[in-house]
């Protein structure tokens, strides 16, 4: 494969699979592989087969300043979250960014101690980002019945957009697998 894409000038870099059997061809032909990766602003485990987030150096990043309104949005952006797997979680900074916007505080003034209570909070509950693991594989199968979910809410604060695809495999096993959320505050 390599040659294959060396030829047609498409070299390729960063290879990451599941599969065991591809992982010990990989090993015997030199190819680089990488067990854990970043995708689409999270880690992805090839091992587990699992995707999770990592919030340790954002924690220590955002523990270390003065808490501002450019702080809000310095370690708000850097949850890269497009799929809306962290969504829930991400919404309350995103609500203390816009009160902070609406309510005229400067960029690097210090905020009022209700809110910096709040981000203090929300700092401390990331720890339990880490132990969080999404499957990447919802076990849909050709013999499994699918059916699709949607939820929908909103309040004056944001709203929210969830969909689960509930599968069965037979009469004695279920599953419910989370497919997207998106949330936004308003």
């Amino acid at each position: 494969m390599l040659q294959l894409t060396s030829h047609i000038s498409l070299p390729l870099a960063k290879w990451m699979t599941n599969s065991k059997a591809l992982q010990g061809v990989w090993n015997q032909e030199n190819i680089p592989f990488r067990e854990i990766s970043r995708v689409l602003g999270v880690k992805r485990d090839t091992d587990k087969d699992v995707f999770h987030i990592d919030v340790q150096a954002k924690i220590v990043e955002a523990s270390k300043e003065p808490v501002t309104k450019r702080l809000l949005l310095k370690l708000m952006s850097k949850f890269y979250d497009p799929l809306g797997l962290f969504a829930p979680v991400t919404l309350i900074v995103k609500i203390l960014f816009q009160d902070t916007s609406l309510s005229g505080i400067k960029w690097d003034e210090l905020l009022p101690p209700a809110v910096a209570q709040q981000w203090h909070k929300w700092i401390n509950e990331l720890q339990c980002l880490e132990d969080i693991r999404i499957p990447r594989w919802i076990g849909f199968s050709e013999t499994s019945d699918v059916t699709i979910h949607v939820f929908c809410d909103a309040s004056e604060r944001a709203y929210d957009a969830c969909l689960y695809a509930r599968h069965t495999v037979d009469t004695l096993r279920r599953s419910i697998s989370y497919a997207v959320e998106v949330n936004w505050p308003q």
